[in-house]
């Protein structure tokens, strides 16, 4: 048999030769982190206050920025809080600071406010700046009871007792939940909601987030 010939069945049987090695294999589609802005981010914060409203708070972010080209997946920005700086990157789960890796990222709360940064590969920015004040609501006080009131419209308030947990969805804004003003009821609240659209100058993100407010 020629042996050029029995070269290339074995080449067909067992496709080990460069003759089927992909020629072109710089048009294969690469996969890559979006650095460029983009809607439908996931918003990740988790704030807790103290009595005398000193609030604390972590973020993260999560999602694809749309729209998306095919092979975007993930994101890879700047985060700017102040003075601080930080690479956001959903690849690595979390923010990377100097080598350092974390899931989360702890931020000031001021006035109720929670500000940050995300800059993309261009260095343009896309600004947050979220008032927390409409899931951290207003308690008021008398000798019988206790008034919550103020809260945000698809917001959960959730109250505690010894082994039992007391649900509200709030309906709108000026809906108000009383209780008796005993010891029964343990001293913080939280307030949940999940997928709430906000706007980030022309783009619109997602928000989840869970307050806890310790209110005596």
């Amino acid at each position: 048999m020629n042996y050029r010939l029995l070269y290339f069945i074995f080449c067909l049987a067992f496709l080990s030769c460069s003759f089927f090695e992909d020629s072109d294999s710089s048009s294969a589609p690469k996969f890559h982190r979006a650095d460029y802005h983009g809607s439908d981010l996931y918003i990740y914060l988790a704030v807790h206050c103290s009595q005398d409203m000193v609030c604390r708070s972590t973020l993260q972010i999560g999602g694809n920025p749309k729209p998306s080209d095919d092979y975007a997946i993930g994101f890879h920005y700047r985060l700017i809080n102040g003075n601080d700086t930080v690479i956001a990157e959903s690849v690595a789960n979390g923010f990377i600071d100097d080598g350092d890796t974390s899931s989360t990222l702890s931020l000031p709360v001021v006035d109720n406010h929670i500000q940050f940064s995300l800059l993309d590969s261009k260095n343009r920015h896309k600004d947050y700046d979220i008032d927390i004040s409409p899931w951290i609501g207003h308690v008021s006080q008398s000798v019988d009871s206790v008034l919550f009131t103020k809260f945000e419209e698809g917001a959960e308030v959730c109250l505690y007792k010894f082994q039992k947990e007391i649900c509200t969805t709030i309906e709108n804004s000026s809906q108000k939940i009383s209780i008796p003003n005993d010891s029964a009821f343990y001293s913080f609240y939280r307030v949940s909601q999940r997928g709430k659209k906000i706007e980030v100058g022309k783009y619109t993100d997602n928000l989840y987030i869970m307050t806890t407010i310790y209110w005596r």
